[in-house]
C-alpha cells in the first residue's frame, strides 16, 4: 500500500487507513505483543486519549493482540501494520466505542487514531514446544534468529526478552540424547547473547551474573570472559575485570578487544592507584606546625616527632599496596558513619535517662 493512499481494512468502510510512514517487515500475528505510540482524537479535533497520557513517560504503551481487550478497529488496523510504520486509522463507532460511548468520547462517535508501531514480538510458542524435544529445539531457534533481529535493529529490550524465552526452555525442557549436546551448545549462545543485551541495556549486574553462568560451564568462553569484563569495569571493579582479560588475551592471544580494553582497565587501575597514593599522603603525613615551638626550636625536630615520621612509611606501604577500590573505600566509609551514628545515639539515650531519673521521672517500684 503506498504512502497517503486510502484503504479499506475491514472491507465495510468500517475501518480506513493511510499511511503517513512505511515499515518493513510483517505484520504482528494474533496473540503478538505490541508497543505502539498513538494519538485519538474526534472528528473535531478533541484528544481524548494517547499513549504519552497512559504512560506519563514517551516510552511506547505495550499491549497484546487477540485478547478481545481492544478497540476494534484499533486492532484491525494494527494488524495491518509493520515494524515502525506511522498511520492513521479512521473507525466508524461501531469499530470504535459504539451507542454507548466511554467517557470522554461520546455515544456514536467516530475516532481518528495516529499510530506508530514501534515493535512486535510472538509469544513464545509453547504448545509446539511441548510436541517432542526436536520440536522444543527447532522453536527454540527460531526464537533465536528472531532475537538476533530485534539485536540488529537495536531492540536490545526485545531482543533479550527472545534471549531470555529460548534458554529457559532449552534449560527445562527434555532433549532427545542425539540433540542434547547441539541443545546444550545452544542454551549456552542465549545465555551469552543476552548477557549482551543486558550490556547494552546497560544492566551490569545482571550481564556478570549470566557471563559467570556460562564460565560454570565453559571456563575457556572468551565471550564470557571479556563481556564480564565489561560488566566490572562499569562497576568499579578494575582488578576482577583485569583477571578475566588476562586469562581472554592467554586463550586468544590475537583478540584486538580483549587486548584494548585490557590496556584500559590497566590504565584506570594506575589513575586509582595514584589517587589512593595521595588520599594517603594526606592521611598519614604530619600537618606543617608553626615554624617555631616553645624555645626556638623547629616544630617536627624533637625526638618525638621524629619518631612518629619514622612510622609513616610503614603505613604508607599497607595503604599503597591496598588494592581497594572506590566502591569498597565507599562502603568503608559509610560503614564508619554507621558506627559513629550509632555511638552518639548511645551516648545521647545514657545522658537522657540521667536528666529524666535526676528530675524524679523514673520512680522505683516494689
Amino acid at each position: 500500500m503506498a504512502e497517503g493512499e486510502a484503504q479499506d481494512v475491514c472491507g465495510d468502510g468500517g475501518v480506513m487507513k493511510r499511511v503517513l510512514r512505511a515499515g518493513t517487515g510483517d505484520p504482528p500475528p494474533a496473540g503478538a505483543r505490541c508497543k505502539i505510540h498513538f494519538t485519538a482524537t474526534l472528528s473535531d479535533g478533541t484528544l481524548v486519549d494517547s499513549s504519552a497520557e497512559r504512560n506519563e513517560s514517551s516510552a511506547p504503551f505495550a499491549l497484546s493482540l487477540g485478547h478481545g481487550r481492544l478497540v476494534r478497529g484499533l486492532e484491525a488496523g494494527l494488524r495491518t501494520m509493520r515494524r515502525h510504520e506511522r498511520a492513521e486509522l479512521v473507525c466508524r463507532a461501531d469499530y470504535a466505542y459504539g451507542a454507548r460511548g466511554a467517557a470522554p468520547i461520546p455515544p456514536h462517535a467516530a475516532v481518528r487514531y495516529e499510530v506508530e508501531l514501534c515493535v512486535w514480538r510472538a509469544e513464545f510458542s509453547r504448545e509446539a514446544a511441548e510436541v517432542d524435544g526436536v520440536t522444543r529445539l527447532e522453536v527454540c531457534r527460531a526464537t533465536k534468529r528472531r532475537a538476533a533481529e530485534f539485536f540488529a535493529a537495536g531492540e536490545w529490550g526485545e531482543a533479550q526478552e527472545d534471549y531470555f524465552d529460548a534458554a529457559r526452555e532449552l534449560e527445562q525442557g527434555e532433549m532427545p540424547p542425539a540433540r542434547r549436546r547441539e541443545a546444550w551448545e545452544l542454551l549456552l549462545t542465549c545465555w551469552l547473547n543476552e548477557a549482551q543485551c543486558w550490556l547494552k541495556l546497560e544492566e551490569w549486574r545482571r550481564a556478570e551474573a549470566l557471563c559467570t553462568k556460562v564460565l560454570r560451564h565453559d571456563e575457556r568462553s572468551v565471550k564470557a570472559r571479556f563481556r564480564r569484563a565489561v560488566a566490572y569495569a562499569r562497576l568499579d571493579c578494575a582488578a576482577k575485570a583485569i583477571e578475566d582479560l588476562q586469562e581472554a588475551r592467554r586463550l586468544e592471544p590475537a583478540n584486538k578487544e580483549v587486548a584494548a580494553l585490557l590496556r584500559q582497565c590497566k590504565e584506570e587501575e594506575a589513575k586509582e592507584r595514584e589517587c589512593v597514593k595521595a588520599l594517603a599522603q594526606k592521611m598519614f603525613v604530619s600537618p606543617a606546625a608553626d615554624p617555631k615551638d616553645g624555645e626556638g626550636q623547629e616544630a617536627g625536630s624533637t625526638p618525638e616527632d621524629a619518631a612518629r615520621s619514622a612510622e609513616v612509611p610503614r603505613w604508607y606501604e599497607v595503604w599503597k599496596y591496598c588494592d581497594v577500590s572506590s566502591r569498597w573505600r565507599g562502603a568503608l566509609i559509610d560503614g564508619a558513619t554507621a558506627v559513629a551514628t550509632v555511638a552518639v545515639a548511645v551516648v545521647a539515650a545514657t545522658w537522657a535517662a540521667e536528666v529524666l531519673k535526676g528530675t524524679g521521672y523514673f520512680v522505683a517500684t516494689t
